[in-house]
């Protein structure tokens, strides 16, 4: 849950509960043309609710805003700027790839994660009717948010009966990905993902180590989160897919609360599915955050072994990329 105080602040121009916009932070929604019913990847998404859940802030699809809300909720906190506060879940786990690729990756794409955080607070406040009128700031979002218990929204979307249909999924601005997605993307148009179990599964967040972290698991049962990894090979396999996505696990067994992970690798080179079924190792999810925060910090770390440089979209702003 939400520590509010972390977020909310009175500055006029961050937070605004009345009828007029004062600032760029404070956009008026607007109703999107939206369509009667979409579909993507099985999931249906139904566009035909009522008009309070058929408009989404217009600030929700304006990535400059969203930078400049993050910021001064940083400035608000007492943060530097250049730490991290939003960490997708994924990006924290490839720590075991590469530490500064880690931190960088998790620099550019903060922004997306603390999105997707207000991008939830509508999605599941609406859904679980947790505000009467339409939210016109992130600061109200985030409020709205601190009022939305896990177990509730895990009791909505984990249902027998599927998730609640999503009647806004066709807002122009936003794709499905950015609605149910964990802006991950590891999985994105792998046809290995055929392997892969199915279980049903929600987005979320929490704090840890000093993070808000961001992510949905492949799936929950009732007594473990699942994680489905590819490799071309089984070399990649070991120093890759099984350290990131068994980290990964780790950390979606305390967001969950599930004693138990289950993580599949189906291994490109021969099709081999691998799978390691095992308790969740909560001391390793403390040691990757630990080290995660100091690089965070101190923007010292081990360099990378140099073949891993060689197609790495950071490597031209690495500060230990290894001498070529």
């Amino acid at each position: 849950m939400y520590n509010i105080a972390l977020h909310l602040t009175t500055d006029p121009m961050y937070f605004h509960s009345g009828s007029t916009p004062q600032s760029s932070y404070d956009v008026r929604p607007r109703r999107p043309s939206l369509g009667s019913v979409a579909s993507e990847g099985g999931i249906r998404y139904a566009a035909e609710a009522g008009p309070m859940s058929e408009l989404m802030p217009d600030f929700l699809t304006e990535e400059a805003t969203i930078r400049r809300v993050l910021a001064r909720l940083k400035r608000e906190a007492g943060r530097p700027s250049d730490q991290l506060l939003y960490v997708g879940v994924h990006n924290l786990s490839q720590f075991w790839w590469c530490a500064m690729y880690s931190v960088l990756k998790s620099r550019d794409r903060e922004w997306q994660f603390f999105r997707a955080v207000l991008i939830d607070a509508w999605r599941y406040g609406s859904v679980l009717s947790k505000f009467k009128q339409i939210p016109r700031s992130a600061a109200r979002l985030l409020e709205i948010l601190s009022t939305i218990r896990q177990r509730e929204v895990e009791k909505r979307w984990m249902a027998p009966e599927g998730s609640p249909d999503i009647p806004w999924s066709l807002l122009p601005g936003l794709t499905l990905r950015d609605l149910i997605d964990p802006l991950d993307d590891d999985h994105a148009a792998d046809p290995s993902s055929e392997h892969a179990e199915s279980y049903p599964t929600y987005r979320w967040h929490f704090q840890r180590g000093g993070y808000i972290l961001v992510g949905v698991p492949d799936g929950l049962s009732e007594h473990f989160v699942y994680e489905f990894k590819s490799a071309a090979s089984d070399s990649m396999f070991r120093k890759v897919a099984r350290p990131v996505g068994r980290t990964q696990a780790d950390v979606y067994g305390l967001m969950y609360h599930r004693p138990d992970k289950r993580l599949q690798v189906y291994v490109r080179d021969g099709g081999a599915l691998e799978t390691l079924h095992e308790p969740v190792d909560k001391e390793r999810v403390k040691e990757t955050l630990r080290k995660f925060r100091s690089v965070d910090k101190t923007g010292n770390a081990m360099p990378p072994q140099p073949w891993k440089c060689r197609k790495c979209e950071y490597a031209s702003i690495c500060t230990v990329r290894p001498a070529a």
